[in-house]
């Protein structure tokens, strides 16, 4: 019979991050050969092979790895006897890839104490693992350099600005997976938008005319 192989760890499955290392391990069982004269060759359909590993007397072969790419990978642990018959298992693994940074602008591109303030997305983050649709987009307005809690949102009414401040925006997009027992935050890193430095000459009472 053709040797019995089972992946014993990690569980299938299993989610890690994006360069976290991981330690492959499988039983195998042979009518045949000894175990100490077979060895476990281990691959992905991601990335192919990812190295083979010799099969101790108690039956185990370990491999460790630290340079799994962001995706679903199928694992494979095969082994071939003396006899030609071929052995193998395998098991689903989850690495999660931070998502790229969004990068933004802010319209107008000239305000005045009339305009409101509204962030566009000129490009979307993308994720490796999940539909851009599923992560969390989160906005920081900083005026004059200091962030604006009151403002969590994609605009800045007109009502909260005034002539020659100077804002820019933040945004950061955020996956959500559970890791390890802990919730998992990946930051793809903040673009930023500025205000001109010089804003028009428009008095605050002028709000309430057209621009």
């Amino acid at each position: 019979a053709a040797p019995a192989v089972t992946i014993t760890s990690p569980a299938d499955g299993t989610l890690l991050a994006a360069g976290d290392a991981v330690t492959l391990a499988a039983s195998v069982v042979d009518d045949r050969d000894a175990s100490e004269t077979l060895s476990v060759s281990w691959r992905t359909n991601l990335q192919g092979q990812l190295g083979s590993a010799p099969v101790s007397g108690t039956g185990v072969a370990t491999l460790d790895v630290d340079s799994l790419v962001s995706g679903v990978h199928t694992v494979t642990a095969s082994v071939v006897d003396s006899g030609g018959l071929t052995g193998s298992g395998e098991i689903a693994l989850v690495v999660n890839g931070p998502p790229t940074a969004p990068t933004v602008a802010i319209s107008p591109e000239v305000p005045t104490t009339l305009d409101d303030l509204t962030s566009e997305i000129l490009t979307d983050p993308v994720d490796p693992n999940r539909d851009a649709s599923e992560l969390t987009l989160t906005w920081t307005w900083v005026r004059d350099g200091e962030p604006q809690d009151a403002h969590t949102g994609p605009f800045v009414p007109a009502s909260a600005t005034t002539k020659g401040e100077t804002w820019q925006v933040r945004l950061s997009a955020t996956d959500h997976e559970e890791h390890q027992g802990r919730k998992q935050e990946q930051r793809a890193g903040q673009q930023r938008a500025r205000w001109p430095q010089h804003a028009p000459r428009l008095v605050k009472e002028d709000r309430s005319y057209p621009a």
